[in-house]
């Protein structure tokens, strides 16, 4: 009886253990990657030219305190922008540039002074994160595939938000 009082315990630690409500904790042992700039900026590239937009010429926005953001791609001549934000432009920039959101809202950033209607969309190299292991990812963890389809549709809302703007 009691015998079959632990197993009945140690069934129910297991059962509660596997595909609860919420995010997956971290896993032991899982190495956390994050999408290389050259990719991102790839993958930015083919949605933009999907949507049939072309890239206008290079870009540097004031965005406050005498800042100044590189941005990494226009949107044709519009006033709007992408800037996948790496961890050595995180440093340049600073608080000038307020980080990510937290809630995964796209965080968009407006120009300041003469560049006051630009609004460049600030991709954060910290929200795209993965793991390469099969058992992690199949643990509930986001690959890379899932991490780039999800930078995809980032840029695809953002897109969508722009021609809302009349921006294209």
């Amino acid at each position: 009886m009691r015998h079959g009082f632990y197993v009945f315990a140690l069934l129910l630690l297991a059962i509660s253990g596997c595909g609860g409500a919420g995010a997956p904790e971290p896993a032991a042992g899982a190495q956390e990657r994050t999408l290389s700039e050259t990719r991102a900026l790839m993958l930015i590239s083919e949605v933009l030219s999907e949507q049939g937009i072309t890239r206008g010429p290079l870009w540097v926005v004031p965005v406050g305190a005498g800042t100044e953001l590189e941005v990494d791609i226009r949107l044709a001549q519009s006033p709007f922008g992408i800037e996948w934000m790496s961890p050595q432009d995180r440093v340049d920039v600073g608080e000038a540039v307020p980080g990510p959101t937290g809630d995964d809202r796209l965080r968009i950033v407006p120009g300041t002074g003469d560049a006051a209607d630009s609004q460049v969309l600030i991709l954060e190299h910290s929200t795209y994160d993965y793991v390469n292991e099969r058992e992690h990812v199949q643990a509930g963890r986001a690959g890379a595939r899932e991490t780039e389809e999800r930078l995809r549709r980032d840029v695809i809302d953002f897109v969508h938000y722009v021609q809302g703007q009349g921006g294209l």
